[in-house]
């Protein structure tokens, strides 16, 4: 069987595999509409565009006379909301007023905007269209004269609040997914994050960018994906293909994808922003040798997660010893300027992961591609820099600083450093749960912690806890109850003994448990 045989056995093979369903989200529109423009002809050439069925108000800018049922004289300062709840605010008059379609209150369902005079999120909110007054715009108006009534689209994303690493203690530590979302539809709430629905257009980017799989892609699921590339990939080897190539697209784009090659695959993507280092990694270990991300108009946010999530899949590669001249992923517009990527593709693949921790998932590819690896001296871990904005790595703590106060064991997000009991001062250390938020950093009042990014190959040393100092617990001097370490202890004694309110043997308190010392102040 040669490669385009295969090839279309695999196609088919694809068509078979369930897509777990997402939940929707509802939008409802009764087709009141903002027209914003600078003269009252454009508006009406936009009405005479719009269906029977939709009610045009009209907001003219930098304009003077007087307003009417359905005409303001204003200039647009915000829009807030989204398809069926959009919150006008406008200069009327030289006063701040909230538009609305009516004196119930109504908001607006749709707004277009001619004037394009506002902030507005790179990727708008669904019902509102900045349009080029002069451009050609009639796919644009197919689509506005379809949001009449009560309209659905899947809920993109899943949140888990409880592995979110965002804020801790009023003090920010991650925001990845928030610089990446494009549509403006995260934001914080405290220790963790919100995802607005009504606001997400599904560009995947925060669920690759988030180091725990706090925000996880819903539709499809990142289980789902892996399915989908274990069946296609599989199928295509199975049936003697040769030398696998990836291609993932949007949905969207497949009619502007030319003919392809025999031996490359296409994959639809809801959004590519969804694609990451777990998903490059699992189609590396399934045997492809070769990955084509297909984008055209895809937010900058969208493409800079891409291209850190690229670098860190070959960092990694390359660390364990699978090295290629030209890259493995290439991100392109132009898919007749892909390279061949020369990397050696794997004889012994990889099965179905079966795992739903994102973490977990990577580190058992890590696992499967440093025991089957091709070179006999690869590194023992990838070194990161911070400019790779990676998620894993190590604790280092200076124990001539440390105290062991457990200021780092108390707030550790994801648990990564944990402390012993009363009875023995120790912190602990688990390196595959750290995800160098920082947050020990700052916490600790000694400065006496610092973090290094990289990723340790070996699993027992990945997973096992080491002890990162520890000391012997101090006891009462008076009545032997265990309250604190020698270092605490020692430490505060030594930098209080020349104050005055320690003079004439008063620093020995120091040395007695809360109850002890009570008794000897009294």
């Amino acid at each position: 069987m040669n490669n385009l045989q295969a090839k279309q056995k695999a196609i088919t093979a694809l068509a078979d595999i369930y897509i777990n369903p997402t939940s929707v989200i509802s939008y409802k529109s009764a087709g009141f509409v903002l027209i914003v423009s600078e003269s009252i002809e454009e508006a009406l050439k936009i009405t005479e565009q719009l269906g029977d069925k939709f009610t045009p108000h009209y907001l003219l800018q930098n304009k003077t006379g007087v307003d009417k049922n359905n005409t303001t004289y204003g200039n647009l300062i915000t829009v807030n909301g989204y398809l069926g709840s959009f919150e006008i605010t406008a200069m009327v008059n030289n006063k701040i007023e909230n538009l609305m379609v009516n004196k119930e209150g109504k908001y607006f369902d749709i707004v277009i905007d001619l004037v394009s005079t506002i902030n507005i999120a790179p990727v708008p909110p669904f019902g509102y269209y900045g349009l080029n007054k002069n451009g050609e715009n009639v796919e644009i108006f197919a689509e506005i004269n379809q949001l009449i009534g009560i309209l659905d689209k899947p809920k993109f994303f899943n949140l888990d609040a409880t592995l979110c690493v965002h804020n801790r203690n009023k003090t920010e530590l991650c925001q990845r997914c928030i610089d990446s979302c494009p549509a403006d539809a995260i934001s914080s709430n405290g220790d963790s994050v919100d995802v607005n629905p009504n606001l997400c257009h599904g560009c995947g980017g925060c669920s690759s960018a988030c180091p725990t799989g706090a925000i996880s892609y819903a539709y499809p699921t990142e289980e789902d994906t892996s399915k989908k590339l274990y069946v296609l990939v599989g199928s295509y080897l199975k049936n003697s293909g040769k030398q696998v190539k990836l291609l993932f697209h949007t949905a969207d784009n497949e009619a502007l994808l030319p003919e392809l090659e025999s031996n490359t695959l296409p994959l639809a993507q809801e959004e590519i922003g969804s694609l990451g280092l777990e998903t490059f990694l699992y189609a590396f270990c399934l045997g492809v040798e070769n990955i084509i991300v297909h984008c055209t108009d895809e937010p900058a946010q969208t493409i800079q997660v891409l291209h850190k999530q690229i670098n860190l899949t070959h960092k990694l590669l390359h660390s364990l010893g699978y090295q290629s001249q030209n890259a493995f992923v290439q991100l392109i517009t132009d898919i007749s300027q892909a390279l061949d990527s020369d990397i050696t593709p794997l004889s012994d693949t990889i099965g179905l992961i079966e795992l739903s921790n994102k973490r977990n998932r990577i580190f058992a590819m890590i696992d499967f591609l440093y025991t089957n690896k091709q070179t006999q001296t690869p590194l023992s871990h990838c070194d990161f820099s911070v400019s790779d904005d990676a998620y894993f790595g190590e604790v280092i703590i200076n124990k001539e600083l440390c105290t062991l106060c457990m200021a780092c064991t108390s707030v550790c997000p994801p648990k990564a450093l944990t402390s012993g009991n009363i009875d023995k001062p120790i912190v602990n250390f688990q390196e595959s749960l750290c995800v160098q938020c920082g947050l020990c950093v700052k916490s600790c009042p000694e400065e006496a912690m610092q973090l290094n990014s990289r990723l340790i190959f070996d699993n027992q040393q990945r997973t096992s806890q080491k002890i990162l100092n520890a000391d012997q617990p101090f006891r009462c001097v008076d009545c032997g109850k265990v309250f604190g370490s020698n270092q605490v202890i020692q430490k505060m004694m030594e930098k209080l003994k020349n104050h005055s309110m320690f003079a004439d043997g008063k620093i020995n308190n120091l040395a007695k448990c809360e109850d002890c010392r009570v008794k000897a102040l009294f």
